[in-house]
């Protein structure tokens, strides 16, 4: 009798496991559907997002008067499409993300934030600047695809403004939940 019942319970946690695993397993493979890569268009090399649909859609354009000339553009454009893949394939919530400006050790950076951080994922750094932040605002608007600027938010730390664009990264890639 206890043969049985131990067999019961070593089911049913077996079964518990499997299913708590599918739900994860399912979004791997949702955010596998979706690939984040570097190509160029008109000599500039831009980071695109492909949807679910197939639909290719830019995200940032690595124009050479937004960055100063001596970063290598291509490697760059390179290294952000990866670091996008990754964060998209190990995050959960990617509705309420945020492509911002920032100041890191005084380092003028590009982002992409969290709801209630400043930086979860450290895309660029610039050259030091005297006004980091202003820097990095004016880089992030101009690489930045015109289309993601539409939510655009503007805080107020300390008297500098930091401008950050919320994007739903589930809806640029076109899933509806």
């Amino acid at each position: 009798m206890k043969i049985n019942y131990l067999s019961s319970v070593s089911l049913l946690a077996t079964t518990a496991i499997v299913l708590a695993a599918t739900p994860a397993y399912s979004e791997g493979n949702l955010s596998s559907e979706t690939t984040f890569f570097c190509q160029t268009n008109n000599n500039t090399p831009t980071t695109l997002a492909k949807t679910n649909t197939g639909q290719v859609l830019p995200i940032f354009h690595w124009h050479e008067e937004a960055l100063p000339a001596k970063l290598n553009l291509q490697e760059i454009c390179n290294d952000v499409s990866e670091k996008l893949e990754n964060y998209l394939v190990t995050e959960g919530d990617l509705s309420a993300i945020s492509f911002k400006s920032a100041k890191l050790d005084n380092i003028p950076a590009i982002c992409l934030a969290g709801e209630q951080n400043d930086c979860n994922l450290l895309l660029l750094t610039l050259a030091p600047a005297e006004k980091p932040i202003k820097t990095a605002n004016k880089v992030l608007a101009s690489i930045l695809d015109s289309k993601l600027q539409e939510n655009k938010v503007i805080s107020n730390e300390r008297g500098v403004q930091s401008t950050a664009y919320q994007i739903s990264f589930w809806e640029l890639l076109g899933f509806r939940f």
